[in-house]
């Protein structure tokens, strides 16, 4: 899974940056909601969270590289 999947109140299906904007806005974080809903800063922050959410278990340490394939 490259990106996270969220679900708000109605049903509606979310996908990365957007689904990140609608937490913030349910945890009261209006400000980092309401930057991540502007569609330059989507731009600048796209490419990140991508890397960010590929290597999500590597930057957290829950890799487990002893794992024989």
């Amino acid at each position: 899974m490259s990106q996270i999947h969220a679900i708000n109140i109605i049903g509606n299906i979310l996908v990365g940056i957007s689904a990140f904007a609608t937490l913030y806005a349910r945890c009261q974080l209006l400000v980092i909601s309401t930057l991540l809903r502007i569609s330059f800063m989507k731009r600048i922050l796209k490419p990140l969270y991508t890397l960010l959410a590929k290597n999500r278990l590597w930057f957290t340490g829950k890799m487990n590289t002893n794992i024989k394939k």
